[in-house]
């Protein structure tokens, strides 16, 4: 399993600003972009970024 620590964009009335996330994944890619929209399609937010993905061995 991996800790996904993950950037997404935050709007509000009049700005966007930017939040950090975590999520687990079972398994990630070796390419970004489908670690992005895997993070985005799981926690239904506008995900921007990776900031950090850390192994975790049960």
């Amino acid at each position: 399993m991996y800790f996904v620590q993950y950037i997404y964009e935050v709007v509000g009335d009049y700005s966007v600003g930017k939040e950090l996330g975590t999520v687990i994944l079972d398994k990630v890619s070796n390419n970004i972009e489908d670690i992005i929209y895997e993070v985005s399609c799981k926690t239904q937010r506008s995900v921007v970024g990776i900031k950090e993905i850390q192994f975790i061995n049960n």
